[in-house]
């Protein structure tokens, strides 16, 4: 499929909902629109996206979405296990993508913007958590502590 369809990274949004009807999954697509979906992103995409970027809270509807870019990346889905302590979250501009194995110190140390602690909704268990946040580049990374 991947080869049919060509380089999906460089796809804009209108490319993306085209994709998602081609898949038989148009019914996301006014969100897809509504979240800005470039093609860049659905690499990156994981729970955490489909819940708080594309308002996508169940389940079911996630693995649906994620074995579709399986299917387009040729790349099993991000799992929000993955980014456990080190996530990325976009800023206005939506340009960010996440990193993995990046600590708060190493952050801290090459000229962070701002940085403290913070109270984000979780995902799953929809309680206020307490999170280290660091603002840098355009991008809010948060982890469990200060020292992670």
């Amino acid at each position: 499929m991947q080869s049919e369809i060509g380089d999906f990274t460089t796809w804009t949004t209108i490319d993306v909902c085209n994709w998602l009807n081609y898949v038989n999954l148009g019914k996301y697509v006014a969100d897809f629109e509504r979240g800005e979906v470039e093609g860049r992103h659905l690499a990156y995409i994981d729970n955490n996206f489909l819940i708080t970027r594309l308002r996508i809270t169940s389940m079911i509807q996630q693995q649906e979405i994620k074995r579709a870019i399986e299917g387009l990346t040729g790349t099993p889905a991000q799992s929000s296990t993955l980014f456990t302590g080190t996530r990325r979250i976009p800023l206005a501009d939506g340009k960010c993508e996440p990193l993995l194995n990046i600590s708060a110190p190493a952050l801290l140390h090459d000229r962070c913007r701002h940085s403290g602690w913070l109270k984000k909704l979780g995902a799953k268990v929809r309680n206020w958590k307490k999170r280290y946040h660091v603002l840098k580049s355009g991008c809010v990374y948060y982890f469990d502590e200060r020292s992670e």
